[in-house]
């Protein structure tokens, strides 16, 4: 058995990796090499990566029964911490918490279920190396950025011995003090900068009222779900007679069946909502905000709703926002109720909707990918450039007097470093 460079690694004679007390085949050895991470044990997750030795946030793709009868947990007494969280392989590969991966340029590490070890050394056929390391993704067969796991673990008893040496070990019986599971995603940053203005109407306006915030083509639903949980935190500090609720819209009915799930466990569904709209049809569209601010059924305990923000994160609909752009203001409200009631429904389809009313001090904000400056290209096959804005394509639709613009800038994405627009306007008048 001859020994590596490092002093870590053993090769055996037959061929296959020795680390510690654990053998790896020279397959699975090869490609710790090709995609970047390492074959790792507790102690050496625990001991932390780079100069400043941190620890990588873990993934734990355990089944739920098995995280809750023991898990990973940091005490008090450890100075070093890390996020650990659990996401159950089945319901990633099912799609229907793939939302709560980290972004593609975080390094974290996995800890693989005792069911798929052995099947992990394949180079195909491995459903958690399709997750994570495939090139092209399986819905929409594109090119993708695979994520950064940099250390995998492997269910066994070796890692649970270790736990319990190092006092990581949290028991069923002890699981139950846990009282929200952290998280390893991060919301849109347009979103978390319109939590302040949020925040700010909480604390100022009158009494009595809902502001509505809308994300308008929500999808799974996690930037609904952090502004509900900012919110959530706001009120049990600061008790007022005030409320937000954010709705998310959607054409996709596999929206809801995403969102609640997620919203649900979250501790925000008291919170949040979701709207089947087809966004396109801008009649029901407006209908749909009358109806949501005026009805009886809208006042909720005496408080009445009003629509308090509009945004959309990397989701482009230029006919509706073009709509938004020319709302009126609610208190300069003049429609011909007669003469749309007189119109015959074969005519009203081909008329424009009525003008949609938002009152002063309403927020639009957009996200999404956009050009960096005026005749750049669009060097990326995701999205297709004509669903790309051009540079100044928003502030030139908001540049009316009913409308200030707020903010007006370009950032990154974290994925695949692609030009995004952070535009922010309020209603003026």
């Amino acid at each position: 058995m001859s020994e590596d460079s490092a002093g870590k690694r053993k090769r055996r004679h037959d061929g296959h990796v020795q680390v510690g007390n654990r053998e790896i085949s020279p397959i699975l050895a090869s490609q710790s090499n090709e995609h970047g991470y390492v074959i790792a044990d507790l102690k050496q997750w625990f001991g932390g990566r780079g100069q400043a030795q941190q620890i990588l946030p873990l993934v734990d793709l355990r089944s739920l029964h098995e995280f809750d009868a023991r898990r990973l947990s940091f005490r008090d007494g450890h100075s070093r911490k890390t996020t650990i969280v659990n996401l159950p392989l089945d319901s990633l590969l099912s799609g229907d918490r793939s939302c709560e991966l980290p972004p593609r340029n975080l390094e974290f590490a996995i800890l693989v279920p005792k069911t798929h070890v052995r099947t992990f050394s394949a180079r195909n056929g491995c459903v958690v190396h399709d997750l994570f390391f495939s090139l092209t993704s399986k819905s929409t067969k594109q090119t993708r950025k695979p994520w950064m796991v940099k250390q995998v673990m492997f269910d066994n008893d070796e890692l649970w011995n270790a736990a319990d040496e190092l006092n990581l070990l949290r028991s069923k019986e002890s699981a139950s003090k846990i009282l929200k599971q952290p998280r390893l995603w991060n919301p849109d940053p347009l979103v978390t900068e319109l939590m302040p203005l949020l925040k700010n109407w909480l604390a100022h306006e009158p009494d009595n009222q809902i502001g509505l915030v809308y994300d308008l083509g929500s999808g799974a639903g996690r930037d609904v779900c952090y502004l509900a949980e900012e919110t959530k935190e706001f009120l049990s500090i600061e008790k007022c007679n005030r409320g937000l609720h954010f709705v998310g819209v959607d054409n996709h009915k596999g929206s809801a069946r995403r969102c609640g799930p997620l919203w649900k466990s979250r501790g925000v569904k008291h919170l949040t909502g979701t709207c089947l709209l087809d966004l396109n049809r801008l009649k029901k569209v407006q209908e749909h905000f009358v109806g949501a601010t005026e009805s009886d059924t809208a006042v909720d305990h005496g408080r009445r709703p009003t629509v308090l923000c509009l945004y959309a994160v990397r989701f482009l609909n230029r006919k509706l926002l073009t709509y938004i752009a020319s709302a009126t203001d609610k208190s300069n409200r003049e429609r011909d109720d007669d003469a749309t009631t007189k119109t015959s429904s074969k005519q009203s389809i081909h008329n424009p909707p009525a003008p949609l009313e938002l009152q002063k001090g309403t927020i639009i904000a957009i996200s999404h990918f956009c050009k960096p400056h005026v005749g750049a290209p669009w060097p990326f096959e995701h999205p297709k450039e004509t669903s790309v804005l051009d540079r100044h394509e928003l502030t030139t639709m908001f540049s009316s007097k009913n409308w200030h613009v707020m903010r007006d800038e370009i950032v990154r994405d974290g994925d695949h470093g692609r030009n995004l627009i952070q535009f922010i306007a309020r209603k003026a008048s």
